[in-house]
């Protein structure tokens, strides 16, 4: 912005917050627990340099009333105001099963189904946010992880190690995540259920094969794939390199065309 450190005063700190979230010209905009932290630390610098230095701090605070009769506690001016400060409510497992039976499967207290219940594609749902409760991936995370990065289903087991590509982690930081088997159950019932009567009906609409850059997967080894695109020009990209927009151009040929193996 031109300006030094010690000159930064409140406009620039707005500015910053407006930068970090809002700006169309970042393409690494953040979400506002992130610019929270942001604001955290460079307040403790300013403060840090203002004994030393007599820099005064631009992170302006104003006080925030808690409940009557709490104490009074600050907060920041120019904080963003998606994050929630106080009264957070925490679901346990129990509350959470009742939210997905209520919430996304349309069933009342006693587990039967609501009357008018309009729901839509509740499999596919279910198992979406179980296996963002499951393994705490993010949103944008799990949707990126592809049916083929999943293991085969084992009776024998609880937990399943399983690994995030570079490419679709936060930071780009690839890294093993634990996912629970009942979690891998929900996966395959979806795909064997309202996935393959999704898949059927585009099938029959020929949708698949109007789409442009589509790739065709026609082999994996341990970490990479081999794909041919429409032209017929053979591709091997590693698993870690396919972001989540280029995991959604990913596909199969069977009898017909298919999604890949398979993102949720």
């Amino acid at each position: 912005m031109g300006r030094a450190w010690r000159d930064a005063d409140e406009e620039d700190v707005a500015g910053f917050t407006f930068w970090r979230m809002t700006a169309e010209a970042n393409v690494r905009r953040v979400a506002g627990g992130t610019v929270l932290d942001d604001l955290v630390a460079i307040s403790a610098l300013y403060r840090w340099a203002g004994v030393r230095f007599g820099v005064s701090d631009p992170v302006a605070r104003r006080q925030v009333p808690g409940p009557d009769p709490g104490p009074v506690t600050e907060s920041f001016e120019a904080g963003p105001h998606l994050v929630r400060s106080k009264d957070v409510k925490w679901l346990g497992p129990a509350g959470y099963a009742r939210w997905v039976d209520v919430g996304l499967r349309g069933l009342d207290l006693r587990g039967r189904e609501i009357d008018g219940w309009r729901g839509r594609n509740s499999q596919r749902d279910c198992a979406f946010v179980d296996g963002l409760y499951g393994t705490g991936l993010r949103l944008s995370e799990w949707a990126s992880v592809l049916r083929l990065e999943l293991p085969a289903d084992d009776e024998t087991r609880t937990y399943y190690t399983c690994r995030l590509a570079e490419a679709c982690a936060k930071g780009g930081r690839g890294r093993r995540f634990w996912m629970p088997r009942s979690v891998l159950a929900d996966v395959l019932a979806y795909e064997e259920g309202e996935r393959s009567a999704a898949v059927r009906r585009a099938q029959r609409a020929c949708r698949y094969e109007r789409l442009p850059g589509l790739l065709l997967v026609e082999r994996r080894t341990r970490k990479r794939l081999e794909m041919r695109d429409t032209g017929g020009r053979r591709i091997t990209a590693s698993l870690d390199s396919l972001d989540p927009a280029a995991r959604e151009r990913l596909f199969r040929r069977t009898a017909a065309i298919t999604p890949p193996a398979c993102r949720i």
